[in-house]
């Protein structure tokens, strides 16, 4: 479990342009036309 959570725990990439609510939001929005 401790080599499962260890990614984790590990600083998040910053990834130019990629904002993961906007993410989020597009797929909500994208659930709800179909």
């Amino acid at each position: 479990m401790a080599v499962l959570n260890q990614p984790f725990s590990q600083p998040k990439i910053k990834v130019p342009g990629f904002n993961p609510f906007a993410e989020a939001k597009s797929d909500y929005l994208r659930l709800l036309q179909h």
